[in-house]
C-alpha cells in the first residue's frame, strides 16, 4: 500500500497546458513526492532486480562453469520463490505495476512460466482495501472536483 507522500499527483491540471503543468511539476512539493516515488521504485525494483541476477549467475555458474548438476526440482523452487518476491514487488509498488503485472501474467512466452504463473495472482488474489480509502486516494489525486463523480 502505497503512503501518503507517494501520491505524487495531487490536482494536476486537467487540461493539457505546457507552462502550468511545468509549473505545478517544479513546485518544491511535488518535485519532492516525484523524487520519493522515484526512490521507492528504485529501491524495489532494485532490489527485485538484484535477486533475479544473482539468482541467474548463481545457476549459470553452477552449471555451465563447475559443470554441477543441482537438481532440477531445486532449480524450480529457486524460481518460484523469485517469481513470488517478483509478484510482490508489483502489488508494493501499488496499481500501476499490478496492472503491468496483470498483463504480463498472459505472456509466459516473455516472462517465463513461473513468473507468468505468480503474476496470474494479480489477476484474481489481490488483497482488498475499503471504499473510503479509495475514494480518499481519488480525491487526492483528482482534487476537491473528483467528489460529484464518487
Amino acid at each position: 500500500q502505497l503512503c501518503d507522500r507517494c501520491v505524487f499527483m495531487r490536482q494536476l491540471p486537467s487540461i493539457y497546458d505546457a507552462a502550468v503543468l511545468e509549473a505545478h511539476f517544479a513546485s518544491g512539493a511535488e518535485a519532492a513526492r516525484l523524487n520519493h516515488r522515484v526512490a521507492q521504485i528504485a529501491q524495489i525494483a532494485g532490489h527485485t532486480a538484484f535477486g533475479l541476477a544473482t539468482t541467474f549467475a548463481t545457476q549459470y555458474v553452477e552449471q555451465y562453469l563447475l559443470q554441477q548438476k543441482t537438481t532440477k526440482q531445486l532449480w524450480e523452487a529457486v524460481w518460484q520463490l523469485r517469481a513470488h518476491e517478483v509478484a510482490d514487488a508489483f502489488t508494493e509498488l501499488g496499481p500501476t505495476f499490478v496492472k503491468l503485472g496483470q498483463a504480463l501474467a498472459s505472456r509466459p512466452d516473455l516472462v517465463g512460466p513461473h513468473l507468468a504463473n505468480e503474476l496470474r495472482s494479480l489477476q484474481d488474489a489481490m488483497p482488498f482495501f475499503s471504499t473510503a480509502m479509495a475514494r480518499k486516494i481519488i480525491e487526492e489525486d483528482i482534487g476537491p472536483s473528483a467528489a460529484p463523480l464518487l
